[in-house]
């Protein structure tokens, strides 16, 4: 692998992931509105509404932003999202991919991953609290929405880390 790989954030697979979670919005919508006598139905319908609104926030802002969202390259990874700048590789132990979406996500293992969690932006540092109370990863570049190929971007970051890369 010569140079950085730069993975973009497309706009097209974003507006396409941001119309999906309005499609789920909209029976949430419905059982709170037109069904909301039901004590049930409040319940789907506001914890659908929880569940959808994150991913529609966080889809709705890459697709404005558009652009380069992450590079990876010689030095390390910097991931526009995580906001910390460039995580120079010996700052990260592991690099690994979940599979929690389609395009899954490339999981950076951090030698001292809560100092970085600390100089990440407040919302960046809630997701990574929040994934940490689920059990997952605190530190990911997440791969959906950008037409990459997460087998090949975890290959280009191995060999980065190893230093294989010419």
């Amino acid at each position: 692998m010569d140079g950085v790989l730069i993975i973009h954030a497309f706009r097209i697979r974003l507006a396409g992931y941001l119309l999906l979670a309005a499609l789920c919005a909209a029976p949430c919508l419905f059982l709170v509105r037109v069904m909301g006598h039901l004590p049930l139905a409040k319940v789907l319908g506001y914890g659908g509404g929880l569940f959808l609104l994150p991913a529609a926030m966080f889809y709705f802002i890459e697709f404005v932003r558009g652009g380069i969202r992450a590079r990876i390259g010689p030095a390390g990874i910097e991931d526009r999202v995580l906001g910390v700048g460039l995580i120079p590789w010996a700052d990260i132990e592991d690099v690994d991919l979940a599979v929690t979406s389609a395009a899954g996500s490339l999981v950076i293992t951090l030698r001292n991953e809560d100092e970085w969690v600390r100089r990440m932006p407040l919302t960046s540092r809630a997701w990574a609290e929040f994934n940490r109370l689920v059990r997952h990863p605190r530190c990911a570049v997440n791969l959906a929405g950008s037409g990459v190929n997460r087998f090949e971007v975890l290959a280009a970051a191995l060999e980065f880390k190893d230093g294989k890369a010419a």
